[in-house]
């Protein structure tokens, strides 16, 4: 159905990490890595984590049989991430 987008982003803050993890199944390549901690969304009343560590992020693609790889904007690849 979206075959046609190039990447897809769970936003982590939005969807739960757990959302997050099982959405990288089904095509999303992106839980956005960059935001380790987050406030406006808290104060309209999300119950997301409000923090989540580099470790647990990477725990988190593991887990669901991803590897994780820092990227650019334009999602080229950087490097592996390591740990």
């Amino acid at each position: 159905m979206l075959d046609n987008f190039a990447h897809i982003k769970a936003y982590w803050v939005m969807l739960t990490p757990p959302i997050a993890q099982t959405a990288l199944s089904y095509g999303a390549d992106d839980i956005d890595g960059t935001v380790t901690e987050e406030h406006i969304t808290h104060d309209a009343g999300t119950t997301a984590p409000m923090l989540l560590p580099r470790k647990d992020l990477v725990h988190l693609i593991r887990s669901a049989g991803y590897e994780p790889v820092l990227r650019d904007t334009t999602y080229s690849k950087l490097e592996a991430v390591k740990g």
